[in-house]
Protein backbone atom coordinates (compact mmCIF):
# COMPACT_ATOMS: atom_id res chain seq x y z
CA UNK A 1 0.00 0.00 0.00
CA UNK A 2 2.85 2.37 0.78
CA UNK A 3 4.33 1.75 -2.68
CA UNK A 4 1.13 2.80 -4.45
CA UNK A 5 0.63 5.82 -2.15
CA UNK A 6 4.12 7.12 -2.89
CA UNK A 7 3.68 6.64 -6.63
CA UNK A 8 0.35 8.51 -6.51
CA UNK A 9 1.92 11.35 -4.52
CA UNK A 10 4.76 11.62 -7.02
CA UNK A 11 2.28 11.73 -9.91
CA UNK A 12 0.37 14.61 -8.28
CA UNK A 13 3.61 16.56 -7.86
CA UNK A 14 4.61 15.99 -11.48
CA UNK A 15 1.20 17.06 -12.79
CA UNK A 16 1.44 20.28 -10.78
CA UNK A 17 4.92 20.88 -12.22
CA UNK A 18 3.37 21.01 -15.73
CA UNK A 19 6.22 19.10 -17.37
CA UNK A 20 5.06 16.91 -20.26
CA UNK A 21 8.32 14.95 -20.30
CA UNK A 22 8.14 14.26 -16.58
CA UNK A 23 4.46 13.30 -16.78
CA UNK A 24 4.92 10.82 -19.63
CA UNK A 25 8.02 9.41 -17.96
CA UNK A 26 6.26 9.01 -14.65
CA UNK A 27 3.28 7.21 -16.17
CA UNK A 28 5.54 4.90 -18.13
CA UNK A 29 7.97 4.10 -15.31
CA UNK A 30 5.31 3.83 -12.61
CA UNK A 31 3.36 1.40 -14.76
CA UNK A 32 6.50 -0.59 -15.43
CA UNK A 33 7.32 -0.67 -11.73
CA UNK A 34 3.86 -2.06 -10.96
CA UNK A 35 4.00 -4.92 -13.46
CA UNK A 36 7.62 -6.00 -12.97
CA UNK A 37 6.85 -8.29 -9.99
CA UNK A 38 4.58 -10.29 -12.32
CA UNK A 39 7.19 -10.69 -15.06
CA UNK A 40 9.72 -13.49 -15.27
CA UNK A 41 13.27 -12.51 -16.27
CA UNK A 42 12.50 -8.87 -15.44
CA UNK A 43 16.19 -8.00 -15.84
CA UNK A 44 16.09 -8.93 -19.54
CA UNK A 45 12.90 -6.94 -20.04
CA UNK A 46 14.38 -3.87 -18.35
CA UNK A 47 17.61 -4.20 -20.32
CA UNK A 48 15.69 -4.25 -23.61
CA UNK A 49 13.57 -1.26 -22.57
CA UNK A 50 16.73 0.56 -21.53
CA UNK A 51 18.26 0.09 -24.97
CA UNK A 52 15.11 1.38 -26.68
CA UNK A 53 14.89 4.43 -24.38
CA UNK A 54 18.58 5.21 -24.84
CA UNK A 55 18.26 4.89 -28.61
CA UNK A 56 15.28 7.26 -28.61
CA UNK A 57 17.11 9.80 -26.44
CA UNK A 58 20.02 9.84 -28.88
CA UNK A 59 18.07 10.09 -32.15
CA UNK A 60 15.25 12.43 -31.13
CA UNK A 61 17.00 15.60 -32.45
CA UNK A 62 17.21 14.01 -35.90
CA UNK A 63 13.55 12.96 -36.25
CA UNK A 64 10.33 14.95 -36.34
CA UNK A 65 8.21 14.19 -33.27
CA UNK A 66 6.28 17.46 -33.35
CA UNK A 67 2.97 15.74 -34.01
CA UNK A 68 3.50 13.45 -31.04
CA UNK A 69 4.06 16.52 -28.87
CA UNK A 70 0.68 17.93 -29.87
CA UNK A 71 -0.97 14.80 -28.45
CA UNK A 72 0.06 15.91 -24.95
CA UNK A 73 -0.84 19.53 -25.57
CA UNK A 74 2.64 20.81 -26.35
CA UNK A 75 4.12 23.00 -29.07
CA UNK A 76 5.03 20.95 -32.19
CA UNK A 77 8.35 22.81 -32.22
CA UNK A 78 9.04 21.47 -28.72
CA UNK A 79 9.33 24.99 -27.27
CA UNK A 80 12.04 25.99 -29.72
CA UNK A 81 14.07 22.80 -29.44
CA UNK A 82 13.48 21.98 -33.09
CA UNK A 83 15.33 25.12 -34.19
CA UNK A 84 18.09 24.62 -31.62
CA UNK A 85 18.62 21.01 -32.74
CA UNK A 86 18.71 22.01 -36.40
CA UNK A 87 21.46 24.56 -35.76
CA UNK A 88 23.25 22.09 -33.51
CA UNK A 89 23.55 19.55 -36.30
CA UNK A 90 25.22 22.20 -38.45
CA UNK A 91 27.87 22.83 -35.80
CA UNK A 92 28.26 19.09 -35.20
CA UNK A 93 29.14 18.59 -38.86
CA UNK A 94 31.97 21.14 -38.59
CA UNK A 95 33.90 19.12 -35.97
CA UNK A 96 32.44 15.61 -35.99
CA UNK A 97 35.30 13.64 -34.42
CA UNK A 98 36.75 15.68 -31.53
CA UNK A 99 34.14 18.41 -31.08
CA UNK A 100 34.78 21.86 -29.62
CA UNK A 101 36.00 20.62 -26.24
CA UNK A 102 34.04 20.02 -23.06
CA UNK A 103 32.00 23.20 -22.50
CA UNK A 104 34.14 24.78 -25.21
CA UNK A 105 31.27 25.63 -27.52
CA UNK A 106 29.44 27.79 -24.96
CA UNK A 107 32.53 29.69 -23.86
CA UNK A 108 31.56 33.38 -24.11
CA UNK A 109 34.88 34.51 -25.52
CA UNK A 110 34.37 36.89 -28.46
CA UNK A 111 35.70 34.24 -30.85
CA UNK A 112 33.48 31.48 -29.45
CA UNK A 113 31.20 29.69 -31.96
CA UNK A 114 28.29 30.17 -29.55
CA UNK A 115 27.74 33.69 -30.89
CA UNK A 116 26.93 32.24 -34.31
CA UNK A 117 24.22 30.18 -32.63
CA UNK A 118 22.84 32.97 -30.45
CA UNK A 119 22.51 35.41 -33.34
CA UNK A 120 19.82 33.06 -34.72
CA UNK A 121 17.56 33.74 -31.72
CA UNK A 122 16.20 37.14 -30.76
CA UNK A 123 14.88 36.57 -27.24
CA UNK A 124 16.58 33.44 -25.89
CA UNK A 125 20.28 32.64 -25.51
CA UNK A 126 20.20 28.89 -25.04
CA UNK A 127 22.84 27.60 -22.57
CA UNK A 128 23.05 24.19 -24.29
CA UNK A 129 21.45 22.17 -27.10
CA UNK A 130 18.72 20.57 -24.96
CA UNK A 131 19.74 17.01 -25.75
CA UNK A 132 22.55 15.23 -23.93
CA UNK A 133 23.59 13.17 -26.95
CA UNK A 134 23.82 16.21 -29.22
CA UNK A 135 25.60 18.24 -26.55
CA UNK A 136 28.14 15.46 -26.07
CA UNK A 137 28.84 15.13 -29.80
CA UNK A 138 29.30 18.89 -30.21
CA UNK A 139 31.55 19.08 -27.15
CA UNK A 140 33.50 15.83 -27.46
CA UNK A 141 32.74 14.56 -30.94
CA UNK A 142 31.95 11.01 -32.00
CA UNK A 143 34.79 9.79 -29.79
CA UNK A 144 33.14 11.37 -26.75
CA UNK A 145 29.79 9.87 -27.71
CA UNK A 146 31.45 6.46 -27.86
CA UNK A 147 32.79 6.93 -24.32
CA UNK A 148 29.34 8.03 -23.19
CA UNK A 149 27.81 4.84 -24.60
CA UNK A 150 30.54 2.78 -22.92
CA UNK A 151 29.64 4.31 -19.54
CA UNK A 152 25.93 3.86 -20.21
CA UNK A 153 26.28 0.21 -21.22
CA UNK A 154 28.48 -0.33 -18.18
CA UNK A 155 25.69 1.07 -16.01
CA UNK A 156 23.16 -1.28 -17.60
CA UNK A 157 25.27 -4.19 -16.30
CA UNK A 158 23.90 -3.34 -12.87
CA UNK A 159 20.79 -5.33 -13.78
CA UNK A 160 22.84 -8.53 -13.89
CA UNK A 161 24.97 -7.94 -10.79
CA UNK A 162 23.40 -10.39 -8.36
CA UNK A 163 25.55 -9.15 -5.51
CA UNK A 164 23.11 -6.21 -5.40
CA UNK A 165 19.59 -7.10 -4.17
CA UNK A 166 17.04 -7.35 -6.98
CA UNK A 167 14.75 -4.69 -5.51
CA UNK A 168 17.65 -2.25 -5.21
CA UNK A 169 18.99 -2.69 -8.72
CA UNK A 170 15.47 -2.52 -10.17
CA UNK A 171 14.70 0.84 -8.54
CA UNK A 172 18.14 2.24 -9.44
CA UNK A 173 17.73 1.20 -13.04
CA UNK A 174 14.28 2.77 -13.27
CA UNK A 175 15.68 6.03 -11.90
CA UNK A 176 18.46 5.84 -14.49
CA UNK A 177 15.81 5.33 -17.18
CA UNK A 178 14.08 8.48 -15.95
CA UNK A 179 17.29 10.47 -16.40
CA UNK A 180 17.84 8.97 -19.86
CA UNK A 181 14.34 10.04 -20.90
CA UNK A 182 14.91 13.58 -19.63
CA UNK A 183 18.26 13.65 -21.45
CA UNK A 184 16.31 13.48 -24.73
CA UNK A 185 15.02 17.02 -24.16
CA UNK A 186 17.64 18.56 -21.89
CA UNK A 187 21.36 18.46 -21.17
CA UNK A 188 21.52 16.38 -17.99
CA UNK A 189 23.79 13.37 -18.46
CA UNK A 190 27.51 14.27 -18.52
CA UNK A 191 26.58 17.83 -17.55
CA UNK A 192 29.10 19.24 -15.10
CA UNK A 193 28.11 19.00 -11.43
CA UNK A 194 24.63 17.66 -12.21
CA UNK A 195 22.86 15.03 -10.08
CA UNK A 196 21.96 12.91 -13.11
CA UNK A 197 25.64 12.66 -14.03
CA UNK A 198 26.58 11.67 -10.47
CA UNK A 199 23.85 9.03 -10.54
CA UNK A 200 25.04 7.64 -13.87
CA UNK A 201 28.56 7.14 -12.54
CA UNK A 202 27.20 5.74 -9.27
CA UNK A 203 25.34 3.01 -11.15
CA UNK A 204 28.38 2.45 -13.38
CA UNK A 205 30.63 1.72 -10.38
CA UNK A 206 27.93 -0.10 -8.42
CA UNK A 207 27.52 -2.48 -11.36
CA UNK A 208 31.05 -3.69 -10.57
CA UNK A 209 30.49 -4.03 -6.83
CA UNK A 210 31.25 -7.43 -5.29
CA UNK A 211 30.12 -8.55 -1.86
CA UNK A 212 28.92 -11.63 0.02
CA UNK A 213 25.23 -11.12 -0.87
CA UNK A 214 23.77 -12.93 -3.87
CA UNK A 215 20.05 -13.38 -4.59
Amino acid sequence: MLRYSLVLLAMVGIILANSATALVSAIFLAGLYMVLPMVKNSEKLLYGIGLVVLGFALVVPYIDIGQLATLVGRDPGLTGRGDIWRHGMTFMAERPFMGYGYYGFFDQDIFSPVWKLWEQFEYFLTPHFHNSGLDIVISLGIIGLGLYLFIMMGSFVLLHNRTVPLAVRTVLFLVLLLFIITSAFDFTLLKHNHFATFFLFYTFFLARKKCDYED
